[in-house]
Formats: C-alpha cells, structure tokens, sequence
C-alpha cells in the first residue's frame, strides 16, 4: 500500500504543480474582472446622474421633445430586456437519474455496509499519512495535496453511500408501507368476513331455532290427509318433508275456511230461527190472557151447569194458588216449553189451600185468625204428632212451586204473614246458594215493609223472586221472557261455580294449588287449609256476605309460617276472593309494609291483571301462590308502589 501511495504521489505530482499555477492565474483574472466590472457599474452611474442632471434642466423646442421621447423608448427597451426569459445555462454534466444509477451499478444495503467499512478504513489511512506527511514535516507538499485530494474524494464516496442508503431505505420504507397497506386491507377484508360468517351463523341459528305456529296447532294426521287430499297436491308433497308440511297447512287452511263459511251459515239460520221463535213467543204471550179470560169463562158455564173442577192444569192450579204464586208457575211453564233443562211442579196441600183461599187468605182478613190460634197452641202444653206436624207447616202457604233447573230444584214458597215469595235450592237458611246472584241481593232486606228482619227456616225474598212474582220485568228494556231467561242463565252458572269452588277447595285441603304454576318460584308449601267461623282484617277488610271463609297456613323456606284468611264471594270466579295476611310474630298488614304490599298484590293489582287476560278462574292459586313465593324479611324500610314485582 505505501508503494502504491508513492507511485500515486510520483505520478502525480507534475499535474499538481501545474494545477496550481492554473488556479493562481484564474484567481488573477477574477480579481481582475471584479475590478472592471466595478469600474463599469461606477461609470453607469456616473452617467446616470448626469442624465438625471441633464432632464432636470429645462429643454425649449423640438429638440427637448425628441430627447424625451428617444428617453421613453429606451426605458420601454430595457423593461422588455428585464422581462425577457433568462437562458439556461449550458451544463457541462450530463443528467442522470439517481435511481438508474442506483439500478446499474446494483447497489444493496449489503455492499453499501461493505464498501462503507472499506471506504471508512481508506479514509482513516489517509488520515494518518496526512498526519505523518505533517508530523514529518516534509517539503513534498504534493503528496500531502495528493493524500488529502484522496481523502476528499474518499469522504464524497462516502456522502455517495449516504445517499444510496437514503435512497435504498426510502424504497424499503415505501415497499413496505405498500405490503402494510396490503395487509390492512387483507385484515379488513378478514373481519368483514368473520362478521358476515357470525352473522349467518345467527341467522342460521335463528332459522334453525325458529318455532313456528303450526307446531301448536292441531291439524289432520298425515295419513288422513294422504287419503283426503287431492293426488296432486300428495305427490307435490311427498318430495320432502318442507313440501309435505306446506301442502298440509295450505289444505288444513282450504278446509278452516270451508267450515267457517259453514258456521257463519248456521250462524245466520240459527240467528232467522231464534227470531222467528222469539216473534212465535211473543205472539203465544199475547195469546196468554185470551186463553186465560176463555178459561175463566168456561169455569163460569162449569159452574152455572152445576160441573165439578176445572178446565185443565191452569184451572187447577188457579184453585190452589195465589195470584203470585201462580204467576210464578206460568213462568215456569213457559220457560219449560222453550228450554228442555227446566221442569215445573205444583207440590203441597191442594185441599188446605182451597180452604186458605175460601176463608180469604189473599184479601188479608185470615191473618188475625192464625195470630190467634198461634197464642192459643203457645198456651196448650200437651200436643199430640199431628199437632207437632201442623206447626211446623205453619207460617206457609199449604202450596208451593218447584223449578227444576238442571238437577237442582228451586222453592218458591210464600209466606202467610208477610205474603213474601221465598226462594232457594238449600234446605238450610243458613247456607244459602243464591244469595247475591244479582248485585246486592243477599234477600235479607226487601221492598216489603212487613218483611223488616224476617228470620225464617227456609230461603230468603230474593228480589229477582219477588219480580217474578210481579209478572213484568224490571225495567222497559227487556221484556219479562227476557228477564226470565236471564235468571235461569245466572242460576245455572251459580251451580257451575260453586261445583268449582268446591274442586278448588278440595285440592287446597290436599295441600295442592288447584292450578300448577311452574312460572313462579315458590318459596313455601301449605301446611293447612280449613274452614273458619271468624275473619280478621286489622286494616278494616270485610269478608263476602253469604260466602266462604277459610284460614290457610304456609311454611317457608326459612321456618318462618305465614297465614291468610280467605273470603270466597258466592260469585266466585267473577269475584276474587278477599285475603287478609299474618304472620306467627304478629305481624300483618296493619304494622308491615311487606305484608301491606302482599296483601294490596293480592286483592288489588293481580285480580286486575287476571280479569284483563280473562284467567280469573286461577284467581285463588295466584293469591296463594303468592304467599307461598313471597320471602318474610325481618325489616322492610322502602316500598316499591310504582314498579311491582311482575307475578304473572
């Protein structure tokens, strides 16, 4: 290497001489053309003061005229040289491209490293021989030139890598913004397609999942409808089961319509037939008191021609019985001609009731007699059976009427103090069936001022009893036919109901809630359920009147018990029944918020919701059900009106 210095320095010495007498003669020129142009920039200024000095004298004639315009002309020459375009300067380089250059001489970051370390080196060397050159203080300072012109063009070499590695990152940067952006679309591309694959699945699932109605409708089997069907819709239907379910609801629907149109058209005769009897019943009542004025008639000739008895059953019957109670059994009659469930019957003393009416029992003047002969068999102290048998049929009318509705019998008696109709189908008072089977109508207090706290062994005054009596029905809205039925419909939903009731009660006392309601979770179980003579309210609440009461017990999860009296109304399950709340450490509804909101649940908002979603008939396992999910808490200090528990 220091040979090949030498030889370089040898060769190259003359070369430098001579470059530096050429550089001292170009030195001389430039000092030389800085003075000669700063002679003519003196000069032109010079002669523009002059000039300046020479156009503020003042000019006379045609001379000054032409100086002045030879002066515009040549400033309007010097703008146009300002605005011509400069010319470019002739290159003595020729133009590259860095990145073909770049290109041919196939530079990579791996040669760029290598020739960086070898250039790195070069230059460290030139250092040192420049050093030593200087150190050694030669008077060869063209090998010293030579050196440090070797290290200049070693540290441009190097500016050069600089460069290509510039270059080469900027590619590499682009190259992978590029493979990023491509990646974050691929990536984007990816999560929209997860997000559509989940949401198929969902579909998927939710079509697989779905429930459809016809699974809950109760169709024809499909051999029946293979059998029944027409042959072209079976063979478009055996292909799959989709198609064969198709083809059975299109039929089953075809078939629902038919039958629709079929009952609506039974509806409309069934609709002209009832008018036409109501019509034919009008026209038999109008023909009532016609055939009753004739009967009465031909009684009248029996009786001038000297004939016994009377002229059929009404002829009997009008012998026998009062006018109230007789208009009671033409109803009777007349319900029995129209309805097949309603039989009519005259029981009783027929002769002691011809007697009763001969001595005047219905223009009142029999009334002091039987006074009498009461005082007179209180006073006698020994009575024979016969005896015994007459006071106990004393106080009624020898005769009375018995509807058959169903298979229970209706009573209607008359009363011979108060001459009162009294009516019921229990044998006790006490237990009365149809009491309150229109609104308030216990049959305790009746319109009759004699009847004021008439206690007797059998039924009650109902006011729809003593209506009957009336022959008229209660108001002009409907006619007394109307009336008539109406009473029958409600007698015989009382006897249903009170058959459920007592369904319902016989579960409860086998400690079973009549309803199963798996929506709820239960807490407790009943220990009893039995009959009580009393109800407790502590806030007040009144038990129905003439209905049920009973007392059930609830043990809890948490051995803490829970009891309730419960009024069932006697319409029962139009009405809900009625409960009141304790617990065994005295505790109600009176002195604990919970028990307060349990009962106002009970007796309030949940027979509201059952009678919306028409479930009244589950009333009683509702009310108890609640009771037997609701947990006892030792303290409740806040209470939610507003937001309650939903328990339906």
């Amino acid at each position: 290497m220091v040979e090949s210095k030498d030889k370089i320095r040898s060769g190259r010495s003359g070369s430098t001489s001579s470059s530096k007498d050429d550089k001292k003669d170009q030195a001389k020129r430039k000092l030389s053309d800085s003075g000669s142009t700063a002679d003519k920039k003196m000069k032109i200024d010079r002669s523009s003061t002059k000039s300046e000095k020479s156009t503020e004298k003042p000019v006379i004639g045609k001379l000054a005229r032409q100086k002045a315009a030879e002066a515009k002309a040549a400033e309007e020459k010097s703008q146009t040289k300002k605005k011509a375009p400069k010319k470019e300067k002739d290159n003595k380089f020729p133009k590259f491209q860095e990145n073909k250059l770049l290109a041919e001489e196939k530079m990579t970051l791996e040669k760029i490293s290598e020739s960086y370390s070898v250039i790195v080196k070069t230059i460290k060397d030139h250092m040192i021989d420049i050093t030593d050159l200087k150190n050694a203080k030669t008077e060869d300072t063209d090998s010293l030139y030579q050196t440090r012109t070797e290290a200049v063009i070693a540290i441009s070499t190097l500016k050069q890598l600089n460069r290509f590695a510039q270059m080469l990152t900027k590619e590499s940067r682009d190259e992978t913004k590029a493979i990023l952006g491509r990646s974050d679309g691929v990536n984007l591309k990816l999560q929209n397609l997860q997000y559509q694959t989940h949401h198929l699945k969902s579909e998927i699932d939710a079509c697989l999942g779905f429930n459809s109605l016809h699974k809950e409708m109760v169709m024809v089997p499909e051999e029946t409808f293979k059998k029944a069907a027409p042959q072209d819709i079976v063979d478009k239907a055996v292909s799959c089961d989709h198609e064969m379910v198709k083809a059975r609801l299109g039929w089953e629907l075809a078939q629902r319509e038919e039958l629709k149109s079929a009952v609506e058209e039974v509806k409309a005769e069934r609709s002209k037939i009832e008018n036409d009897a109501s019509r034919v019943r009008s026209n038999l009542n109008d023909l009532r008191p016609q055939l009753s004025t004739m009967l009465e008639a031909a009684n009248g000739v029996r009786t001038i021609l000297g004939l016994d008895g009377t002229v059929g059953a009404m002829g009997t019957a009008r012998e026998v019985l009062t006018d109230p109670l007789l208009k009671i059994y033409k109803a009777g009659r007349a319900l029995s001609q129209t309805r097949s469930d309603v039989k009519v019957l005259m029981e009783g003393d027929h002769k002691e009731a011809i007697e009763l009416k001969a001595k005047g029992f219905e223009d009142g003047e029999i009334e002091q007699e039987e006074e009498e002969e009461e005082n007179q068999s209180k006073r006698s102290r020994k009575k024979s059976s016969k005896d015994k048998k007459d006071k106990s049929t004393k106080g009624w009318y020898p005769v009375f009427i018995t509807w058959k509705i169903g298979n229970k019998p209706i009573k209607f008696k008359q009363n011979i103090y108060n001459k009162l109709i009294f009516a019921e189908s229990s044998e006790s008072s006490a237990t009365p069936e149809l009491s309150c089977l229109f609104n308030d109508d216990t049959g305790r207090q009746t319109s009759n001022d004699k009847s004021d706290a008439v206690k007797t062994s059998f039924g009650r005054s109902y006011k729809w009893a003593e209506q009957i009596a009336t022959g008229e029905a209660p108001s002009n809205e409907e006619t007394y036919s109307e009336y008539l039925e109406k009473i029958v419909e409600a007698i015989n939903s009382r006897f249903k109901h009170s058959e459920l009731v007592d369904e319902h009660v016989k579960s409860l006392k086998d400690k079973k809630l009549p309803f199963h309601l798996s929506e709820l979770m239960m807490t407790g179980v009943i220990t009893k359920f039995e009959e009580s003579d009393i109800y407790e309210s502590p806030r007040g609440l009144k038990p129905y009147e003439d209905g049920k009461i009973f007392k059930v017990s609830i043990q809890h999860i948490d051995e803490k018990k829970m009891y309730a009296y419960i009024s069932i109304s006697p319409n029962y399950p139009h009405n809900a029944p009625r409960i009141s709340v304790f617990t065994e450490n005295d505790k109600n509804a009176a002195n604990d918020v919970q028990l307060q909101y349990i009962e106002e649940h009970c007796n309030l908002r949940l027979p509201i919701r059952l009678r919306a979603k028409d479930k009244m008939i589950e009333a009683i396992s509702r009310q108890i059900g609640t009771l037997m999910m609701q947990p006892i808490s030792a303290k409740v200090t806040t209470r939610n009106r507003f937001h309650p528990v939903q328990l339906l």
